[in-house]
């Protein structure tokens, strides 16, 4: 999750600038990497301290998202653009320039949210958090959470044991 946390935050300057598309980009791509391995690894680490730092990666993703989502439109517009005659490139370039407007104003939700990422300082708090003692880390979970944490019989269990579920 490190590795992934530290790709991820390698994007800020460019995402924040917002001056070109990769950045946010690989900063999206390294956010939806992180999101998986943090869901997959999150019953590992009880507690709100994960749960918070899993907040701030999809809250950036989220504006990511949004941006690079209206960055492809632009790009796509325009290539499509190129390949019209030109009595029929004016309601492409309106359609083009509302876009630009939106990606626009996407930028300063994405800069905050990365702001507020690496201002987190979520890679460094996710080390401290992975070398706590697994009893530190036991005790942080309540009581009823523990239970809750344990994987449900899957449909490969219930299949062998020659029992359904309450639906079939």
């Amino acid at each position: 999750i490190t590795p992934r946390l530290e790709r991820l935050l390698s994007h800020v300057e460019g995402a924040r600038a917002g001056e070109a598309t990769e950045p946010i980009h690989q900063m999206r791509v390294w956010s939806r990497r992180t999101r998986a391995a943090l869901d997959t690894f999150a019953i590992c680490f009880p507690g709100k301290e994960f749960t918070e730092m899993e907040r701030e990666v999809k809250r950036a993703a989220d504006a990511l998202g949004a941006a690079r989502d209206l960055d492809v439109m632009l790009e796509t517009l325009q290539k499509q653009a190129e390949t019209l005659p030109s009595d029929q490139r004016a309601g492409v370039e309106g359609l083009y320039e509302t876009l630009r407007d939106q990606r626009q104003d996407t930028q300063k939700p994405v800069a905050k949210a990365v702001t507020r990422l690496e201002r987190q300082q979520v890679a460094a708090r996710f080390v401290e958090l992975a070398a706590k003692p697994v009893v530190e880390a036991e005790r942080a979970m309540k009581p009823d959470a523990a239970a809750a944490a344990k994987p449900a019989r899957g449909a490969k269990d219930q299949a062998k044991s020659g029992k359904r579920g309450a639906h079939g």
